[in-house]
C-alpha cells in the first residue's frame, strides 16, 4: 500500500526543480524517449508518453502549489493572482469553444495549457516567493543528461551523415522525431543558464568545484550548445541567444568588470566564430564552409536576401498567390468560409511578413473585439507568429491592450528590481533572451515562458 508521507518527503526533494522543469520539461522528456529508441520513427507510444511525462509534471506541480499554499499564508494574495490567470485563459478558451464550435486546435492548444502552460505559472509562482532558487544551476547540471544527444546531432549535421533530413522547403535536420526547431528552443534555457553561471562565477559544475576549472568547462559548454543551436537551422533561437549575449554583455562591462583568462578568451573567440557562420554564406558559397549540406546557411541566406530586400520572407511563397489582393480577400472571407480559391491562397500563407499582415488585417478588421481567443489560429491553421499582434487580433485593444500591459509591466517590474537584485538581474536577462521568440515565434496561447513571466513578476513583491 502507498505510504502517503514517503510520497510527500520523495516529492519534497524535487521542489527546487519545479521553475527549471518549466523552462526544459519537455525537451528533456523528448531526449529521454529518443534514448529509449521511441523517438526515431512516427509511432504511437512515444505521443502517450510523452504526455505521461508533462501531466506527471503537472501533478508534481500541483502538489507543490498546494503544499505552498498552505505554508505561505501571507503570500496567499499573489498565489490568487496567478490562479485568476490561469482562470482567465480557461475562460478563453471556453469562449473559443462557444463562438467556434469545437476543433482539434482548441483541444490541443488548451491540452497544452493544462500540461504545460499550468506548471509553468506554478514555477514562477514558486520562484517569485523564493528568488533565492537556484535554477540556473539546476539547469547547468541537467546539461550532462542531453550532452550525448547534442553530441551525436552536432556530427550528424557536420559530416551530412543524419538519417533524420527534413523535408521542409528551406532544409532542416531533426533529432529523430524532435524538430530542429524544438532542438534549437529546447537548448537556449541551458545554454542560458551556463553563460549565466560563468557570469556569477558560481561553484558546482557537475563534480567540477575549482573556480578555474569551471572557467574554462563552462565556456566549452556554451561552445557545445551554441554549435547545435547554429547548426540545426533555426533562425530564431539564434537570434534568441545573440539578443542575450548583448544583453549580458552590457551587464558584464556595467556590474562585473572581470578580468578575462587567456583560456576564456580562446573559447570566447571559438563562441564568436560559431555566431558568425550563418553570416558567412555571404561571403562565401550557399552551402557554407563545413562538410554536408550546411542547412543552417541556405536557410540564413534565403532570410538575409529577403532581408536586404526589406522583406521579412522566412519561407518559399509564390508571389502570384500571395499578394496585397488575396490578402485582402482572406481577410474578408469569415472564419467558417468554404471556398477552395481562399483555402489555396490560406494554404500558401506561410511567411512571417504574410502571417503579420493578415494579423493587422484581421485587428483592423473588428479593432475593438478583435476576432474571439484563438481566432486567428482557427481561421487560418497557423497563428500570427507575433505574440503583440495575435493578441490584438484575437482580443482586441481593449482584452489584447490589457495582455501587452501586463507582459510590458512584468519587464519593466524585472528592471526596476534588478537594480536592487541580482537574482533578479540575471531572471531578467534570461527571460529577455526569449524576446525574439515572442515576436517572430511564438504564440500567446501555448507559450509556457510568457505564463511564467507574468506570474514571476505578480508574485515577486512579496520578497521586498
Amino acid at each position: 500500500m502507498l505510504n502517503k508521507k514517503k510520497l510527500c518527503a520523495f516529492l519534497d526533494k524535487f521542489e527546487e526543480y519545479v521553475p527549471a522543469l518549466s523552462f526544459s520539461a519537455p525537451f528533456l522528456s523528448n531526449i529521454a524517449l529518443y534514448y529509449a529508441g521511441f523517438a526515431f520513427v512516427k509511432n504511437p507510444y512515444k505521443s502517450f508518453l510523452f504526455a505521461a511525462l508533462q501531466v506527471l509534471y503537472l501533478f508534481v506541480s500541483l502538489y507543490f502549489a498546494n503544499k505552498l499554499w498552505q505554508e505561505r499564508g501571507a503570500q496567499k494574495k499573489n498565489w490568487l493572482k496567478c490562479v485568476g490567470m490561469g482562470w482567465v485563459f480557461v475562460f478563453c478558451f471556453a469562449f473559443s469553444a462557444v463562438q467556434f464550435g469545437y476543433s482539434w486546435i482548441l483541444f490541443r492548444t488548451a491540452a497544452i495549457f493544462a500540461i504545460m502552460g499550468i506548471p509553468s505559472i506554478i514555477a514562477g509562482a514558486i520562484c517569485g516567493m523564493n528568488n533565492k532558487s537556484d535554477m540556473f544551476s539546476l539547469l547547468e547540471r541537467l546539461c550532462f543528461f542531453i550532452l550525448p544527444a547534442v553530441f551525436s546531432y552536432i556530427v550528424m549535421i557536420i559530416f551530412d551523415i543524419s538519417p533524420f533530413t527534413s523535408t521542409h522547403s528551406l532544409g532542416s535536420v531533426s533529432l529523430g522525431r524532435i524538430s530542429y526547431l524544438g532542438v534549437a528552443y529546447g537548448l537556449l534555457p541551458f545554454l542560458f543558464s551556463c553563460i549565466i553561471c560563468y557570469l556569477d562565477e558560481r561553484p558546482g559544475f557537475g563534480n567540477i568545484r575549482t573556480l578555474e576549472n569551471n572557467r574554462v568547462i563552462r565556456p566549452f559548454m556554451v561552445l557545445l550548445l551554441l554549435a547545435a543551436i547554429t547548426l540545426s537551422g533555426g533562425r530564431g533561437p539564434f537570434f534568441c541567444f545573440v539578443l542575450f549575449v548583448v544583453l549580458c554583455a552590457f551587464y558584464y562591462v556595467l556590474k562585473i568588470k572581470r578580468k578575462i583568462s587567456i583560456p576564456e578568451g580562446i573559447v570566447m573567440g571559438a563562441v564568436i566564430l560559431i555566431m558568425l557562420l550563418p553570416f558567412q554564406t555571404i561571403l562565401f558559397d550557399k552551402n557554407g564552409i563545413l562538410p554536408g549540406k550546411a542547412m543552417y546557411a541556405v536557410r540564413m541566406t534565403f532570410f538575409l536576401k529577403h532581408l536586404d530586400k526589406g522583406e521579412l520572407i522566412t519561407t518559399d511563397e509564390d508571389p502570384a498567390i500571395i499578394n496585397a489582393f488575396n490578402i485582402k480577400k482572406l481577410v474578408e472571407a469569415p472564419v467558417d468560409y468554404h471556398d477552395e480559391e481562399i483555402n489555396l491562397i490560406k494554404a500558401k500563407a506561410l511567411s512571417r511578413s504574410t502571417l503579420f499582415k493578415l494579423a493587422i488585417g484581421e485587428f483592423l478588421k473588428n479593432p475593438v473585439t478583435g476576432m474571439g481567443p484563438l481566432g486567428f489560429t482557427i481561421k487560418y491553421g497557423n497563428y500570427p507568429h507575433n505574440i503583440m499582434l495575435e493578441a490584438l487580433a484575437d482580443l482586441g485593444v481593449i482584452f489584447g491592450g490589457v495582455f501587452i500591459f501586463a507582459v510590458i509591466g512584468s519587464f519593466l517590474k524585472f528592471f526596476y528590481y534588478s537594480l536592487k537584485d541580482k537574482n533578479v538581474a540575471y531572471m531578467m536577462l534570461f527571460l529577455s533572451g526569449y524576446f525574439i521568440m515572442f515576436m517572430a515565434s511564438g504564440s500567446m496561447w501555448s507559450s509556457s515562458v510568457l505564463l511564467f513571466i507574468v506570474a514571476y513578476s505578480m508574485s515577486y513583491k512579496a520578497n521586498m
